[in-house]
């Protein structure tokens, strides 16, 4: 656990996720639900010399004290002996969580940012590519109007009028 100095882990769940924990740890009775507050801990506990141990207990009253579960497997209600409690839920737990659960660890967090940081680089790259391209394109866009309008049939004027007012060219055609 992180920091050390941390003393309790506490989740919270619902019916259905309090039911599961209680089917995992092979003392739930369907069809009973559990109600509305209903509480499962688990505890690692010590008990003088003689090592960890762990206990769980349920509350399905908030009037009442959580009532001991007896773990199958373990020698009694009270304390399960938590190398006991290991064997016995091992094949429940996780080999790998991270991976598991979808999650990264440290070294492919980095390499992910990494990556992120030059698909960004990328995509700035290309936008400003693309800008330049488009103002070069309209650049000669209008190079090209000036021209078709100067370029005439024979006379002097060409054959249609190119009038530039503010941002806007607007060509006007002069074919009879």
């Amino acid at each position: 656990m992180e920091p050390p100095e941390r003393r309790m882990l506490m989740y919270s769940g619902h019916d259905s996720t309090v039911a599961a924990l209680l089917n995992t740890l092979g003392v739930f009775r369907p069809p009973e639900l559990s109600p509305y507050g209903a509480l499962v801990s688990v505890e690692l506990r010590t008990r003088g010399g003689s090592g960890f141990f762990v206990r769980a207990s349920y509350r399905d009253d908030p009037s009442r004290e959580p009532r001991p579960l007896w773990v199958p497997g373990c020698p009694d209600a009270d304390d399960c002996p938590l190398a006991r409690f290991d064997s016995l839920t091992r094949h429940l737990r996780p080999d790998d969580w991270r991976r598991e659960c979808g999650l990264r660890g440290e070294e492919e967090e980095e390499d992910a940012a990494a990556a992120a940081a030059v698909v960004a680089v990328v995509v700035v790259v290309a936008l400003a590519a693309a800008a330049v391209v488009a103002a070069a394109l309209l650049g000669f866009s209008r190079h090209l109007l000036r021209r078709l309008c100067a370029r005439g049939s024979g006379g002097g004027e060409g054959f249609a009028r190119l009038e530039n007012s503010g941002d806007r060219l607007r060509l006007q055609n002069r074919m009879p």
